[in-house]
């Protein structure tokens, strides 16, 4: 690497450094960047909640009524058994 390539090497990373990144019309700064990586870690999390749903609807056929009313039921008789069984 020559001495000029250097150069050319340390104008480029300055002008980079000066221009404004954007993505989508939105200056990317580093709250703009930690804000998307806290939606797309959110949206990947949903998508198993997302599976489950639909196996229940599809496959089940069964209510959002029903889901509810069979899951709480589920959730209390848990507990129930865990208090009376300690």
């Amino acid at each position: 690497m020559t001495q000029s390539d250097r150069k050319i090497g340390r104008d480029d990373a300055q002008k980079l450094e000066k221009k404004d990144c954007q993505l989508f019309g939105v200056e990317m700064s580093p709250d703009t960047v930690a804000i998307a990586m806290v939606y797309f870690v959110q949206g990947i999390l949903s998508l198993p909640l997302l599976a489950v749903n639909f196996f229940l609807k599809d496959d089940l056929h069964l209510d959002p009524a029903e889901v509810s009313c069979k899951l709480l039921g589920l959730i209390i008789l848990v507990n129930f058994l865990l208090l009376f069984f300690n």
